[in-house]
C-alpha cells in the first residue's frame, strides 16, 4: 500500500504514513498543524547538545563582538550545556555592557532562562538595543517577541519587518521565520513564492528546518514547481544534520519510491535515526517494518519495543498492535496478561469499537479467556452501536441464533443488514445463503 504525504494525519492500524507535512518552523518536532515561528530557544531534539568549556565560551562571545563569526554560530553555542553558575555570572558582569552584540546574547540568556529567571521584558529591552545598533542576532530576537507577543504587544507586522531587516543582513533563522510569515500571510500578504525564495537562502546556509520546510515545499509544489527529487534532495541535506522529522520524511520516500528509488532498507535506517531521537511516529513505522520483515528481518521483540515507544507517546493504534503482539506473536504468560490488560483498557473506551470487537470475540472463541458468550454480546453491542460492520455481523448472529442473549431472527437479521449495507463480506454472504440454503458457507472468524 503507498503511503501518501498528506496535510492532515491519518492513521490506520499498522500502516505507516507521513508526517510533519505542512511547512515547519519550530525548533521543536511537530507532527503537523501550521507552520510556527522559532522559539527563541531551541527544543528540538535533533540538535546535539555540547558540554563546552567557560573558555570555548568566552572565545566566541569575544570573536562575536568583533564580528568574527555569525549569529548562527553564537546560536549553537548558546544551545550547548554550559555552567548555569557560570552563565550567572557572565551575566552579572555584562549586563550593563552597551556593546550590541553582548546585549544580543545577554537578551537571549534572558529570554531562555539560561544562567538567570526567564524575563521576556528584560530579553525585549535588549534585543532592541542590539538591534538599534545592526546586530542581526537582536533583530530576529525582536521579531520573535513581537511576532508571539511575549515581553511586548503582539504585532506581525513589526515582526515581519525586523525579520526582513536580519534577513537581509544574512542571518538564516531570521531569512526561515521571515518565510514563513510569507508562507502563512502573518504580519505581510501570503505569498508562497517569496516563502519559497527566503527558505531557499536559509537552507543555502545550511540551516536544518529550512531545508525542510524547502522540501516540503517542493513536495507539495507550493511556491514551487512540484519536484519530488527536490524534495528527495533538501530532506536529505535537513536528515544528514539531524532533523527528525526530516529523517522521518526521507523514509517514506524511500518507502514509497517518491522522488527516490523505492529502498525498504533505507527507510528503515531513516525511520530508525528519527526514532531513536523520540519522534513517536517514527517509532511506530519502524515497528511496523519489524512487524512485517520490510527492510528488515521480521522480529516481533523489535516491534514490540518500538511499539511500546510510540503508545508511550500517546498512539493508540501502538496500543492496538501491542496487544496483538502479546495476545498472537510472543505468548508468554507475561505478555499474555499485557495483552489482556491492553485490550481491555482499549474496550473500555467507547471510541475504539475495533477493540470492543476483538475483545468480544476472545469471549466468544475462549481465546486467553474463559468462553463467555454474555460479555461477548454486551461487546459486540457497544462495537456495533459504533457502525462497525464486523461487530454488527457478529452481533446478527448472536440474535439470530440465540446466543448469549434470546433468540430473535427479526433484530438478528436487522443485524446483518447493516452489517452488509456497511461492506461486511461475511453479512453478504450470510444473506445469500438464506436465500440459497445451499450456498451458505459458515464464516471464518479471525481475531486481528
Amino acid at each position: 500500500m503507498k503511503i501518501e504525504m498528506k496535510y492532515i494525519v491519518i492513521w490506520f492500524l499498522l500502516i505507516p504514513f507521513m508526517v510533519g507535512c505542512t511547512v515547519k518552523n519550530d525548533d521543536k518536532a511537530k507532527e503537523n498543524g501550521a507552520p510556527e515561528i522559532t522559539e527563541i530557544e531551541s527544543n528540538d531534539n535533533s540538535i546535539k547538545t555540547r558540554i563546552i568549556t567557560e573558555e570555548v565560551f568566552l572565545r566566541a562571545m569575544q570573536d562575536f563582538k568583533a564580528n568574527r563569526i555569525s549569529g548562527d554560530s553564537v546560536r549553537k553555542i548558546l544551545r550547548d550545556s554550559i555552567s548555569t553558575t557560570f552563565l550567572k555570572g557572565w551575566i552579572q558582569e555584562n549586563q550593563n555592557d552597551t556593546t550590541g552584540a553582548i546585549q544580543s546574547v545577554v537578551g537571549y540568556l534572558y529570554a531562555n532562562g539560561k544562567g538567570c529567571e526567564k524575563d521576556w521584558k528584560k530579553s525585549f529591552h535588549l534585543f532592541q538595543q542590539g538591534a538599534e545598533k545592526g546586530i542581526p542576532f537582536a533583530m530576529n530576537g525582536l521579531g520573535i517577541q513581537y511576532n508571539l507577543g511575549i515581553g511586548v504587544e503582539k504585532n506581525p507586522s513589526k515582526a515581519v519587518e525586523w525579520y526582513a531587516k536580519a534577513a537581509e543582513q544574512g542571518d538564516a533563522v531570521a531569512q526561515r521565520n521571515l518565510a514563513t510569515c510569507y508562507y502563512r500571510g502573518e504580519g505581510v500578504e501570503k505569498n508562497l513564492s517569496k516563502a519559497v525564495e527566503w527558505y531557499a537562502k536559509a537552507a543555502g546556509q545550511g540551516n536544518a528546518i529550512a531545508q525542510f520546510n524547502l522540501a516540503i515545499c517542493y513536495y507539495n509544489g507550493e511556491g514551487v514547481e512540484k519536484d519530488l527529487s527536490k524534495a528527495v534532495e533538501w530532506y536529505t541535506k535537513a536528515a544528514e544534520q539531524g532533523e527528525s522529522n526530516a529523517q522521518f520524511n526521507l523514509a517514506i520516500c524511500y518507502y514509497n519510491g517518491k522522488g527516490v528509488e523505492k529502498n525498504l532498507s533505507k527507510a528503515v535506517e531513516w525511520y530508525t535515526k528519527a526514532a531513536n531521537q523520540g519522534l513517536a511516529v517514527a517509532q511506530r513505522n519502524l515497528a511496523y517494518c519489524y512487524f512485517n520483515g520490510y527492510g528488515t528481518e521480521t522480529d516481533f521483540y523489535k516491534a514490540l519495543e518500538w511499539y511500546t515507544k510510540a503508545a508511550d507517546h500517546g498512539y493508540i493504534d501502538a496500543k492496538k498492535n501491542i496487544a496483538e503482539i502479546c495476545l498472537n506473536k510472543i505468548t508468554t504468560k507475561k505478555n499474555v496478561e499485557r495483552g489482556l490488560k491492553t485490550i481491555r483498557e482499549l474496550a473500555l473506551d467507547s471510541c475504539y469499537s475495533d477493540s470492543q470487537y476483538k475483545l468480544g470475540l476472545m469471549y466468544e472463541m475462549g481465546q486467553h479467556l474463559a468462553r463467555d458468550d454474555s460479555k461477548a454480546f454486551e461487546l459486540y453491542k457497544s462495537s456495533a452501536s459504533q457502525h462497525y460492520s464486523p461487530a454488527e455481523y457478529r452481533l446478527g448472529i448472536f440474535y439470530y441464533e440465540g446466543i448469549g442473549v434470546k433468540q430473535d431472527k427479526r433484530i438478528g437479521l436487522l443485524w446483518i443488514r447493516n452489517a452488509a449495507d456497511d461492506g461486511n463480506e461475511d453479512a453478504k454472504n450470510f444473506l445469500k445463503g438464506i436465500k440459497d440454503p445451499s450456498s451458505q458457507n459458515k464464516p471464518k472468524m479471525s481475531l486481528w
